[in-house]
């Protein structure tokens, strides 16, 4: 079966070479019929210097879905809307500088994208919410449930450290990828770094053709990239901050995590569970993405959480 996918994926990709297709537009394309066809809605809303794109709909109780350094929430959280949606409002907003978000103030602080998004749940009139957050959107989940303690109900952090990270972790993340910038890892610059992307996100990453890496370098990661760098230096730079911060947050919990993550390994995760008190879910054969990699079961744990309260 695998041989018989791969070959497929082949003859494709070299199909769209040949009819000089944007294969990143085509899987836009369809992502969006994806949301849409869950009962999404995608807008933009100016919140302040804040120009934030989203994605709501579905009837429920409301999730929210933040995303992590990738192209944009959709791209992060399609397989969980279409779940999701069936019995939930479902919000996915595009994160600052990420997607079709930007804003002209150039505070890269994580409270920015924190207040960007209590704007938006105030702007749509949203009372309690549950937040899941993935990666860098892990973090923004976090203080999004420490400032905002009675409106969020429970809390999901998925491969994120959240407080927990320290710098000897930065430091050991450096040196696994042997870089001094965690932004050269994140932020790719050429088609070598997306599928170094893939990669990390990945325990089994689709085969992509270099042309393909090309078109993904310019269609998702080549808008913002300084900022997005930005982004990742102030957080580094901030941590002591978070850490210092007094614990607020005491509702229900969960943390995901692939067993496999090379961006912040499993230690991590089990650290910042035991931190918050919560249960923690291990996806096997998982690296950093295992809502993308593993949909069924994540979702199979995210319901569960949300239905019982953990």
């Amino acid at each position: 079966m695998r041989a018989r996918l791969g070959l497929l994926c082949w003859l494709l990709a070299l199909l769209a070479l040949l009819c000089g297709c944007n294969v990143i537009g085509i899987k836009q394309r369809s992502i969006e019929r994806t949301m849409r066809g869950a009962g999404l809605v995608a807008a933009d809303v100016k919140l302040g210097a804040d120009s934030v794109h989203y994605w709501a709909g579905g009837h429920g109780p409301t999730v929210l879905l933040v995303h992590g350094f990738g192209a944009s929430g959709m791209w992060l959280w399609y397989p969980q809307v279409e779940d999701l949606a069936r019995d939930h409002r479902v919000i996915v907003p595009d994160l600052l500088w990420f997607g079709e978000s930007a804003s002209t103030d150039r505070d890269f602080g994580i409270d920015h994208q924190v207040h960007a998004v209590e704007a938006l749940l105030d702007k749509l009139g949203e009372g309690a919410v549950d937040v899941v957050g993935v990666s860098y959107g892990g973090l923004v989940a976090h203080e999004l449930a420490s400032e905002r303690v009675a409106q969020v109900r429970h809390m999901v952090i998925v491969d994120s450290p959240a407080r927990a990270y320290t710098r000897e972790d930065y430091g050991s993340l450096c040196r696994r990828f042997h870089v001094d910038d965690v932004a050269k890892v994140l932020v790719p610059h050429d088609g070598a770094g997306v599928e170094q992307l893939l990669e990390l996100a990945y325990f089994d990453p689709p085969w992509i053709p270099d042309f393909a890496l090309d078109q993904t370098l310019l269609s998702l990661y080549a808008q913002n990239r300084d900022e997005r760098a930005l982004l990742l230096s102030t957080v580094i730079r901030d941590m002591d901050i978070l850490k210092a911060r007094p614990v607020t947050r005491r509702g229900p919990a969960l943390v995901i995590w692939g067993r496999q993550d090379p961006v912040f390994p499993l230690e991590i995760g089990q650290r910042l569970a035991t931190s918050l008190g919560a249960p923690i879910r291990i996806i096997d054969s998982a690296r950093h993405a295992p809502n993308l990699e593993h949909p069924e079961a994540f979702n199979r744990h995210l319901r569960a959480f949300l239905a019982t309260g953990g």
